[in-house]
């Protein structure tokens, strides 16, 4: 009977119709405060797709007018990273053939930034954003932290 119910409940909370009717009722609550939509990202910045995105998102913002929040993230935890030196690899070399795919930019050095240069990063990042200020700059200064 427990079970019964649990996969009733399971079944009501994941519900696709479910989700759709509070992004529905969300997303009527922002358009009558007149809010754009928010996107949330979150920059990891030893990252090489962070790297990637970081230079597609000014165009994204301006195209569909969105409201973007820059927050920093760690790197995955162990759980989900159990093989880093590969996932390391492979991110790079993913992030090399997207960009030659995509017209971004991504220099591969072989290898990942060291730590002493990611705290740095790190450091100049929680800078910009608790200095606040256009959406513009801050992508912009987060890029040339990158880019160093």
């Amino acid at each position: 009977m427990r079970a019964a119910i649990a996969r009733t409940v399971t079944g009501l909370i994941t519900s696709p119709r479910l989700r759709e009717a509070k992004r529905s009722m969300r997303a009527a609550a922002r358009r009558v405060r007149g809010r754009p939509p928010l996107v949330h990202f979150f920059h990891q910045p030893d990252d090489p797709h962070s790297h990637l995105l970081l230079q597609a998102l000014p165009e994204f913002a301006s195209r569909y007018a969105v409201e973007l929040r820059v927050h920093l993230a760690p790197p995955p935890g162990d759980s989900v990273a159990p093989d880093r030196p590969r996932l390391l690899e492979w991110s790079r070399r993913d992030a090399a053939d997207l960009a030659a795919a995509t017209g971004l930019e991504f220099d591969d050095p072989g290898r990942p930034p060291d730590s002493s240069a990611v705290g740095l990063a790190n450091q100049a990042l929680v800078g910009l954003i608790s200095r606040g200020g256009p959406i513009e700059n801050l992508l912009a200064g987060a890029l040339a932290i990158g880019r160093a």
